[in-house]
């Protein structure tokens, strides 16, 4: 386990030398000096604000890489928690504006509305896999789209807040008890902390527990695994609907923080807007086209993640 261990630290480790040696002759080459560059790197990373923002652009990575660490250790590669995470963020929104808990168990019942409702949707790539033997690489990427599509039905019928007039509708407003405060205001959200928790208990379930080595095992080899009495197809199904419930767990909480607007919204543009124009979602925010489904040839609707937000961007073609 140690040598294991090591060998993964001594591997990134080498891969970042290569990746600053590759840098420095890059520099060099436009005749610049890469130690001065990586002095400003180092000197301005050091600063207290900008830590903070690395710590914060940081958390929503460390959800998804943990995420995508339970579904590899399964050799599944669930191309689909951008459709479960949307879908989960719809869900967990509406059903967070309906109740009224105090702050740490309405929270706590966001997390667990987000899990379930993307469980739910993972499950579907898992049962196509063992039963029919959909590669989920290609059910999941399918899955993404109809989850687009989904999304915008149950929102305009369902979820949506019809007392707003106007183009810029959304759910409605969730309250104060459900946001999840700041560890330094502004600068870093509380969701840093269950990020390592999250990281913490993935260490724990996959290499401490009994879950865990079955886990593995079935991944490694599922032949050897059906003969000591282990179904593969079960921590298969198991394995896919665990794989984004890490990454689920930053949108509930960030879309409540302090800052951001605590809402699923949708934004229809004018008939006379660019075509090169786009739709940006502040943090926690989903907006949508009057375009969608993103399959209609006049247009082209893909929300992205990034380490900030969650993004909606629409382009309308003529």
């Amino acid at each position: 386990m140690l040598r294991t261990s090591l060998t993964t630290v001594g591997s990134s480790l080498v891969a970042v030398l290569i990746a600053l040696t590759i840098s420095a002759v890059l520099l060099a080459v436009a005749g610049k000096n890469p130690f001065d560059a990586y002095a400003t790197i180092i000197e301005t990373g050091a600063s207290g604000n900008k830590l903070l923002e690395m710590l914060r652009r940081a958390t929503p990575l460390i959800f998804s890489a943990t995420a995508v660490a339970i579904g590899f250790k399964m050799l599944i590669f669930n191309i689909g928690v951008e459709g479960q995470y949307l879908f989960a963020a719809l869900i967990a929104a509406e059903a967070g504006s309906r109740v009224s808990f105090p702050m740490v168990l309405h929270i706590a019942f966001i997390l667990l509305v987000a899990v379930i409702a993307g469980a739910l949707w993972a499950s579907i790539a898992g049962v196509l896999k063992v039963r029919k033997n959909v590669h989920e690489v290609i059910s999941t990427i399918m899955l993404n789209y109809i989850a687009l599509s989904v999304i915008q039905w149950l929102f305009e019928n369902f979820f949506r807040d019809d007392e707003i007039e106007g183009l810029n509708i959304k759910t409605t407003l969730l309250p104060e008890s459900a946001r999840m405060p700041d560890i330094v205001d502004g600068r870093l959200n509380g969701m840093f902390i269950v990020a390592l928790a999250t990281v913490a208990g993935f260490w724990v379930l996959v290499y401490r527990s009994r879950f865990g080595f079955r886990l593995r095992a079935s991944g490694f080899n599922a032949t050897a695994a059906e003969t000591a009495g282990i179904s593969a197809r079960t921590m298969t199904i198991i394995a896919m609907v665990l794989s984004p419930e890490p990454s689920l767990a930053w949108w509930p909480c960030r879309a409540c923080s302090a800052r951001p607007t605590p809402t699923v919204r949708t934004r229809h543009r004018s008939a006379s807007a660019s075509p090169a124009s786009r739709s940006h979602c502040s943090v926690g925010t989903i907006r949508s086209a009057s375009s969608w489904p993103p399959c209609s040839s006049a247009s082209s609707t893909r929300p992205r993640l990034n380490s900030n937000s969650l993004t909606c961007r629409t382009r309308s073609s003529r």
